[in-house]
């Protein structure tokens, strides 16, 4: 990790690793010893959707080699004394608290009461608000104006739920797997 902003993701992450590790401590004062054993001895595995730029560089769980959830992944196993193994996965599945083999999920997902209800959720680390890509070129003034639009949204997501309860197309929501996906989908009108 030589270049500055890769520094700045590892030592944001370990800081966000030191948080979640002493979530539900009492206080500061208190530190209480937690228990872990991987299922698999030896490896922290961590399952993440791919692509996830910014989150994950790379492609592939082979080709991660930078990004913040790749840091935060990184300072986990390093402060469990772990190796990382990452696996993809829908990310759809994640939401749902599907994980397969991983012994946690680091990926951006929302906090919902129906999430809530199959999984222990951190603290959050990042925020955003729901966004729309349209092509150059074209124009989204109003509900009024995206209601005529095709959309593509990630199947699992809450912007799924967004489009499909609030926004409310009137031509058929087309799911797709992933962001990659969804740009594609995007890009070809």
């Amino acid at each position: 990790m030589s270049t500055p902003h890769a520094r700045r993701c590892l030592l944001a992450a370990t800081v966000a690793a030191a948080m979640l590790l002493l979530a539900g401590c009492a206080d500061a004062t208190s530190v209480a010893v937690q228990e872990f054993t991987p299922r698999t001895p030896g490896d922290l595995v961590v399952a993440t959707a791919f692509p996830a730029p910014g989150f994950w560089e790379g492609a592939t769980p082979a080709t991660a080699d930078g990004g913040f959830e790749w840091a935060l992944a990184t300072a986990l196993a390093d402060r469990l004394g772990l190796r990382l193994r990452v696996v993809n996965a829908p990310f759809d599945d994640l939401a749902a608290g599907r994980f397969g083999d991983a012994d946690v999920a680091i990926a951006q997902i929302s906090i919902t009461n129906d999430r809530r209800t199959r999984m222990e959720l951190s603290s959050p680390y990042y925020t955003t608000d729901a966004a729309v890509l349209v092509r150059d070129g074209d124009d989204v003034a109003d509900l009024k104006a995206a209601r005529e639009l095709r959309w593509a949204v990630v199947a699992g997501t809450t912007g799924q739920d967004v489009v499909n309860d609030r926004v409310r197309p009137t031509a058929t929501v087309q799911v797709v797997a992933d962001e990659g996906a969804a740009a594609d989908a995007v890009a070809a009108g």
